[in-house]
Parts: C-alpha cells; structure tokens; sequence
C-alpha cells in the first residue's frame, strides 16, 4: 500500500512539473518576442553631431513608425524630431534633430511603434559641440 501512494504521488510530482515547464516556457517566450520584437532598434548610432544638430539613425527588421523626442533636461524630453522624407513607416530610420545650442547637452530616445528606447532604460546622452 505504501507503494502504492509513493507511485501516485511521484506521477502527481511529474505531472506537476511537466505542466510547470510548458506554462514558463511559453511565458519566456512571449516575453523574449516582446524584447526581440520587429520594430526594437538594431544598430542605434547618434552621427554627424555638430554645434547645431545631430543625426540619429536605426534599424528595424520590419517597417515601423519612428520618431525621435529630445529635450535639454532629462525630466523634460519634450521635443519632437521626424524622418525628413516624411516615410510613414520605414526598416531604415534617420531623423536629424537641428535649431540646438552649441555647447548643450540634450537627451533623447527613439519611439519606434510607440515603444520608447534609450540606453539601457535610459535616456541617451549627447553634447553638441562648440562654435
């Protein structure tokens, strides 16, 4: 009789755990889609900063919406900087953010389908440069 419950409870014990790996497993894998979705920024690069302006440019593996916001304060990224070509929707992305004061800092993220991007959840920092 004693074997008998050690039986039941080891094939309850499995049964549990079986159930247990398939629900995580699923779990990771809707949070790693989320994490490795088509629109996350690949190859995120700040270029051609000057006194004035800086280019930021990014991949996406489908075509998504993209914009960059900016401002000069952390807690006030309030500005707004579109593609030039005013493509709806695109897999390369390059938005030049202009009309900035020599010598600043500015800190920015991307929005690509309205998810926001920074590095490594924060805002990406960039100095324009003097006269």
């Amino acid at each position: 009789m004693n074997n008998f419950f050690l039986v039941i409870i080891a094939v309850l014990v499995l049964l549990s755990s079986t159930l247990f790996l398939f629900y995580y497993r699923d779990i990771l894998n809707e949070q790693d889609g989320a994490l490795h979705g088509s629109c996350v920024p690949i190859n995120l690069q700040v270029q051609d900063v000057s006194s004035n302006s800086f280019v930021v440019e990014w991949q996406t593996r489908d075509k998504c919406l993209g914009f960059v916001r900016y401002g000069n304060a952390i807690d006030s990224i309030n500005y707004i900087a579109i593609n030039e070509s005013n493509e709806v929707a695109t897999k390369k992305h390059s938005i030049s953010v202009e009309n900035l004061k020599p010598s600043n800092v500015y800190y920015l993220v991307v929005s690509s389908d309205g998810v926001e991007y920074g590095l490594e959840g924060a805002p990406i920092v960039v100095n324009t440069q003097a006269f």
